[in-house]
């Protein structure tokens, strides 16, 4: 089986995600518990990392074609010279590392060259060299690519304390988002 990228209308993402799971195709809108600074304090808010894409898992039929077209808010699969276009194994790799579940924001220790090295979170996974730090506010923006073209996400960080101190709290949730 492959992975496929479905484009959706905005803002149907996570119906777009249920609906194909109840056909009975695996799905995925990968997010992130999303760091931001409301009033001067660091809150959490869920926040989709592919906002108007949907990832989908199946063995490529006629027949799926039309189910996956036939769910409102699909608008198309994502094709290559004119064909439904596959993730590569890798690309796929990382979607998937993405998407079973919310993401927390990675713990980085900030280096003397102001650079990060992740402590936890997704970004332990990554290559240095894929990702670079933003400490202002809290993001390490990613760069992957998707059947053949270069996207930068940007995912929470949580500076991590200097060694011999105790973590900072963590963010305030903010109404109505999971708690966790």
């Amino acid at each position: 089986m492959k992975w496929y990228v479905l484009q959706v209308k905005p803002g149907t993402d996570k119906e777009v995600v249920e609906a194909l799971r109840r056909h009975g195709v695996t799905a995925l809108a990968p997010e992130e518990q999303r760091l931001l600074r409301r009033r001067s304090v660091w809150v959490t808010e869920p926040h989709l990392l592919f906002n108007g894409y949907v990832f989908v898992r199946a063995e490529y039929t006629d027949h799926l074609y039309y189910v996956l077209l036939g769910v409102p808010g699909v608008l198309r699969i994502l094709r290559a010279d004119g064909r439904p276009a596959p993730l590569s194994d890798a690309e796929a790799a990382y979607i998937v590392c993405l998407g079973w579940e919310m993401l927390q924001p990675s713990v980085v220790r900030r280096l003397p060259d102001g650079g990060g090295q992740p402590i936890s979170g997704p970004l332990m996974d990554l290559d240095p060299d894929t990702y670079r730090i933003n400490w202002h506010r809290r993001r390490a923006i990613v760069t992957l690519t998707i059947l053949g073209d270069t996207h930068d996400i940007e995912l929470s960080i949580l500076p991590a304390p200097p060694v011999g101190l105790p973590p900072a709290p963590p963010a305030e949730q903010t109404p109505g988002s999971p708690a966790g």
